[in-house]
């Protein structure tokens, strides 16, 4: 499964007061995340967690985790992607809840956007060779 998330310069992707990082250096990544999740199938935990526009394009809520398409709340994007598309904003935040990469490599850091596979994957590539 492919995902996104936007983390702080400092890697969380949450700060106090449930503050999410600054969009203020990467204005796509909203618009990547409603690409991402059109006529996906969310959880109903992750469905909780999206903006009206996004909620309104989503394909259904599903009960099931082994149903979803479209990995929303932390839990389900650290299990779920294989590859994950980080958008890295350029402020940190004080305090709040680091997303760890501990199962990824990162493949490549353009800018502000990072693809980083999860680690299997990543070891399969380079055995390809």
């Amino acid at each position: 499964m492919i995902n996104t998330i936007i983390l702080s310069k400092d890697g969380k992707y949450i700060g106090d007061n449930n503050q999410l990082p600054s969009r203020e250096n990467i204005p796509y990544d909203k618009e990547l995340l409603k690409a991402f999740c059109k006529n996906q199938i969310v959880s109903e935990k992750g469905i909780n967690t999206l903006p009206p526009s996004i909620k309104k394009i989503v394909k259904k809520q599903s009960l099931n985790d082994e149903e979803i398409t479209m990995a929303i709340t932390i839990p389900e994007i650290e299990k779920y992607s294989d590859v994950l598309l980080i958008n890295r904003s350029s402020e940190n935040l004080i305090n709040g809840k680091v997303f760890r990469l501990d199962n990824f490599k990162c493949l490549t850091k353009q800018g502000y956007l990072e693809i980083w596979l999860k680690a299997w994957l990543y070891q399969a590539l380079l055995s390809r060779d």
